[in-house]
């Protein structure tokens, strides 16, 4: 890897998205192993992502399928081995000092964006904001809220996203005041308007869009993602509010079916996930991954996820970051990629 390839103008991972479980074939290679993860070892996954740089945890989901992944009363509990591991991130979180984005959702199945704003559906989400908020609220590590039914620009946001922030956000506001709301659309290829997005993003109460890079999905190349994140940058500029986020993603397809519920997330290559980084840098605040978890995996971890090519991604990004930001790194390894 050339010098320029060190510099200190790519930014760093600073976050990642965290799955407890999830319902699809997409986790396939992780789903399984994190069922049975300890308390330990939920708590060696926070530290992971510590000793690598990063600052934040986004919790993908709280519950999905009506089961719950923290000590509800509202829903069953999904059947794994730790019995609270939302609880034990959450104080691993704290002990490893990272900030924890918290899920405001799912209290049924996955909901389409016209099925968001449904009364029974918006029952249900906000009990179980209050319920998390209650059992959970006052853990230092709870930073801030995740709203994670994906939104998306066409080239705007359509009227059924904008109310379903309102919504979930008035209710955040009630149960936690002011801390940071997150928001992660889709469709960023589609940015083109920078004054229209402005209007829109102006008219949100949302602290953080972390916008989706969608080079693993295949909508767009690092250098298509290039030119969307200078749009966003001006709209949010304009704006004048909304922290810019990157949320890059590090995952490929494991066989040509792309964007499938069926197809199993595998680890992008390196020389790939560094052209995203590079292509966000100049535009973003904070650079943010979906996802760390089952896409890399620290050598001889005690809480693996994913196949023997996570390590790989790891060492590779690990070694980058050793040279471009050296502070930022806590574990060191020089281990051989397999």
């Amino acid at each position: 890897m050339s010098k320029e390839m060190f510099s200190q103008k790519t930014k760093p991972i600073e976050g990642s998205w965290m799955s407890i479980q999830w319902n699809d074939s997409r986790h396939l290679y992780w789903n399984s192993v994190t069922a049975q993860y300890t308390d330990k070892q939920w708590e060696a996954a926070v530290k992971e992502v510590a000793d690598i740089g990063m600052k934040y945890l986004i919790i993908l989901a709280v519950g999905i399928g009506g089961k719950a992944f923290y000590r509800s009363r509202l829903l069953e509990k999904w059947e794994i081995a730790c019995s609270d591991p939302l609880g034990v991130i959450l104080r691993a979180a704290e002990k490893y000092g990272i900030r924890v984005f918290v899920s405001a959702e799912w209290h049924g199945d996955w909901p389409t964006l016209e099925e968001l704003n449904e009364p029974a559906r918006v029952k249900n989400r906000l009990a179980m904001m209050e319920e998390v908020a209650h059992l959970y609220g006052d853990y230092p590590a709870f930073y801030g809220w995740y709203f994670p039914t994906e939104g998306y620009i066409d080239p705007l946001f359509p009227e059924s996203c904008m109310e379903y922030l309102r919504t979930t956000s008035s209710e955040a506001r009630r149960l936690t005041g002011k801390r940071p709301l997150l928001f992660a659309p889709y469709y960023t290829c589609k940015a083109r308007d920078h004054n229209a997005l402005a209007k829109q993003i102006a008219g949100m109460d949302i602290d953080i869009i972390a916008w989706q890079d969608e080079v693993g999905c295949q909508r767009q190349t690092p250098e298509q993602s290039k030119r969307a994140f200078e749009v966003l940058r001006k709209a949010h500029d304009k704006a004048g509010r909304a922290a810019l986020w990157a949320d890059v993603e590090t995952f490929d397809w494991e066989t040509p079916e792309i964007n499938s519920q069926k197809t199993p997330l595998v680890p992008a290559s390196w020389d790939r996930l560094y052209k995203q980084l590079e292509a966000v840098s100049p535009f973003v605040d904070v650079i943010t991954v979906y996802q760390y978890q089952g896409l890399m995996s620290q050598p001889y971890s005690s809480a693996p996820a994913g196949r023997s090519d996570a390590v790989n991604l790891y060492l590779d990004y690990h070694n980058w970051l050793q040279e471009a930001h050296p502070s930022r790194v806590k574990a060191r390894y020089s281990f051989q990629k397999t």
